[in-house]
């Protein structure tokens, strides 16, 4: 009979007790790297694992399982950054690289996609638009919509948009102000994190200028600041939470 394999990384069903959680592999998830053979069975290298081979296997894997990012992002830099590119080493995270942050007094096409300011661990899509489809003043209006198919009325009028609660977005990206932005998960999506966030500029920097960026862990998110010559300013970037 297949015995079905896990990925710690999305917590272990087969613990006891449990873990929902997900974690990095550690040396009990390979019982201690201390099998052995059946001395009545013996395998015969070559053909079949050895417990040599299996313990060593294990012991590998816990060491890349330390070593290895459990999260990547590219983001596109603007009022409303968007994640382009995405990666994470659990499979149940999931993000929307069409979804922008909500802004307020912006226009906004049908179909469009947005997450909230403040995350509600949701993403919405405008079903209806009225007029000019303007978005209003206040981020609020999300606050505890996370049925999916529950309306919000934003800008309530003749130029409102209907936003329609439509699944569950892990990630959510918003920028603090010019050259700083955050983002965030719902708790226990992640690893504990073993080191600091790190991240890097895209794109090919030109001309006689200075370049910064730094990363930095917040509560379930990271928060990266960019600068050009000593000014924060919106670049592209890419981040990974360890």
């Amino acid at each position: 009979m297949t015995a079905p394999g896990i990925s710690t990384f999305n917590g272990n069903p087969r613990a006891t007790p449990p873990v929902t959680t997900p974690y990095r592999p550690g040396s009990n998830d390979f019982e201690g790297s201390a099998l052995v053979d059946d001395p009545k069975y013996t395998p015969i290298p070559g053909q079949m694992p050895t417990s040599a081979l299996l313990n060593t296997m294990g012991a590998e894997l816990v060491t890349v399982g330390r070593m290895i990012p459990v999260f990547r992002a590219s983001i596109t830099h603007g009022t409303a950054p968007f994640i382009n590119q995405f990666v994470a080493a659990p499979d149940a995270p999931t993000v929307y690289g069409s979804a922008t942050t909500w802004v307020a007094s912006t226009a906004y096409a049908l179909n469009s996609f947005i997450v909230p300011q403040t995350s509600t661990g949701y993403y919405y899509k405008a079903t209806a638009i009225a007029g000019s489809g303007t978005s209003g003043v206040t981020p609020g209006i999300f606050a505890g919509i996370t049925t999916i198919g529950a309306p919000v009325i934003d800008n309530a009028g003749g130029n409102q948009i209907t936003w329609t609660c439509w699944g569950p977005s892990t990630f959510s990206v918003y920028r603090v102000s010019a050259g700083k932005v955050q983002i965030t998960w719902p708790a226990n999506t992640l690893p504990t994190p073993v080191t600091a966030p790190t991240a890097y500029l895209n794109g090919v920097l030109t001309g006689a200028h200075t370049y910064g960026i730094s990363a930095t862990a917040i509560t379930n998110g990271v928060e990266i600041d960019t600068l050009y010559d000593g000014t924060y300013t919106d670049e592209d970037f890419t981040v990974e939470v360890w």
